[in-house]
């Protein structure tokens, strides 16, 4: 069939509309009319964990459930509805505050990310690896190990290699007392200063509530609000938070 430009098969354009909230077509209905008409699926942003020289595109996408059974928006669509070879429409947005500094080839850079947030961090890795530059120190916290450790295989190999110079964990579920990311990096407080005195510069990548405000706290309690302050002019402390 003909949809909004294209010729696709019917699944491929029902597979766009935000279907709890689709009306069945009236009696007698045109299906072009009728498809035009239906509340397509909001915009759900995602960070690309992949760089440009890897070929594909690469995201790290986990399915929310709601409490009714209900799948999220863009997690359900992409997990569940959409179909292998599926042509998916997309806009890429640059996140002008979450690239590498174009100065920053000689610089430590110290990573810290929770759950999905790996993603941006991975693609900052990655081109960190390409460029040949190895004084990166990551500090990541998921649930449990063997099922969240996202991006393992490159991680590992990436220390094998030599480029990432430190690598904190944080599982949360796999000991009594619960112990994530900013817990590793209170622990570590003396190496974060030392790499701060370095001139690193700090990325974090993941949840505001919880990782990101706690995270920030233990940066506060390391360098002061004045420290802080001062980093973030310098363009040494960079966050995506969500």
């Amino acid at each position: 069939m003909h949809y909004q430009g294209r010729h696709i098969p019917l699944c491929w354009a029902l597979a766009e509309l935000q279907l709890d909230k689709v009306q069945p077509p009236a009696h007698g209905e045109s299906l072009a009319p009728w498809l035009a008409a239906q509340p397509k699926l909001p915009l759900r942003s995602y960070s690309i964990a992949s760089v440009p020289a890897e070929g594909p595109i690469t995201l790290l996408v986990r399915q929310v459930q709601c409490k009714d059974g209900a799948l999220g928006i863009g997690s359900g669509w992409l997990t569940a509805w959409a179909m292998e070879q599926q042509p998916v429409q997309i806009r890429l947005r640059s996140h002008n505050q979450f690239h590498l500094r174009a100065d920053s080839s000689n610089t430590p850079l110290i990573f810290i990310a929770n759950g999905t947030g790996i993603a941006g961090i991975r693609a900052l890795l990655a081109q960190r690896v390409a460029l040949g530059q190895r004084q990166n120190w990551l500090l990541f916290g998921e649930r449990k190990q063997q099922s969240d450790f996202f991006f393992a295989r490159d991680i590992q190999q990436w220390q094998q290699q030599g480029f990432i110079s430190h690598c904190s964990l944080a599982f949360s579920q796999e000991q009594t007392e619960k112990r994530y990311v900013q817990h590793v990096l209170a622990e570590q407080q003396q190496q974060l200063r030392q790499w701060l005195a370095q001139g690193a510069a700090i990325y974090v990548c993941g949840s505001l509530h919880g990782m990101g405000e706690a995270v920030h706290e233990v940066l506060q309690q390391v360098v002061g609000e004045a420290g802080l302050a001062l980093l973030k002019q310098q363009g040494r402390y960079r966050r995506d938070l969500y």
